[in-house]
Formats: C-alpha cells, sequence, structure tokens
C-alpha cells in the first residue's frame, strides 16, 4: 500500500474542465466592455446625436458610424 500517491491502475473518469476565467477576470472583461461601448458611443454623439441614442446605434449599426454619416 502507497500513501500519498495514486495507484497506477486507476482511471480517473472525471470529465477535464477546460481553462475558466475567475471572477475578477470576468469583472474586469466586462468593464473592458462597457468602456468601448461607451467610447464608441461617445463618436455619435459627435455626429450629433445623443449619447443614449448614441448606445443604441452602437448595437444596431455595429460600431462607430461611417464618414459620410451624421
Amino acid at each position: 500500500m502507497t500513501l500519498g500517491r495514486a495507484s497506477p491502475w486507476v482511471v480517473d473518469d472525471a470529465p477535464t474542465r477546460g481553462w475558466r476565467p475567475s471572477r475578477a477576470q470576468k469583472i474586469v472583461a466586462v468593464l473592458v466592455l462597457l468602456l468601448v461601448w461607451t467610447v464608441a458611443a461617445n463618436s455619435w454623439t459627435e455626429k450629433g446625436c445623443g449619447l443614449q441614442q448614441g448606445y443604441m446605434f452602437v448595437i444596431s449599426h455595429g460600431g462607430t458610424p461611417d464618414r459620410d454619416q451624421g
């Protein structure tokens, strides 16, 4: 009998999990996403739209305004 070591004949049937982000990494990712969304919405305000409308345009238009929009 060996103590502290697994037997070489024991098969671990548990499925392996891939890398999972920590809670802090998730929070940082959400904050970065909100920052990018705000920067893109602010570019719509430079074209004469309000900030709230800019947030909606980022979603519906898929990003910042084109050069000919505004």
